[in-house]
């Protein structure tokens, strides 16, 4: 195998590794915000609100529509692309 080849077979393996092991985190958001924490008025709690996030510095300016569509980018997009690739993600993961 050339040089090239095997680079490319050991990024994907280290990418597979990531993606494993990203899955229990983003499984935990998923639980965390449309569930737990919640996201809109109704949920367990009252949501998280703009006041919310503006109350903390780092996420100061930080909008909730923002907020989100990254939790949906996580979760909806990302973990259900990972959950349904997970045997193969994981074998080539196996390997690194």
């Amino acid at each position: 195998m050339t040089a090239l080849k095997q680079n490319a077979v050991s990024r994907l393996v280290a990418a597979c590794s990531q993606l494993v092991a990203i899955q229990a985190t983003l499984s935990r958001l998923n639980v965390d915000f449309n569930g737990a924490v919640g996201l809109n008025p109704g949920t367990a709690n009252t949501g998280i609100t703009q006041a919310d996030l503006d109350a903390v510095a780092s996420f100061s300016g930080l909008t909730t529509q923002q907020l989100q569509d990254a939790v949906y980018a996580a979760t909806a997009t990302v973990l259900t692309a990972v959950n349904a690739a997970f045997v193969s993600l994981e074998q080539l993961a196996a390997r690194g």
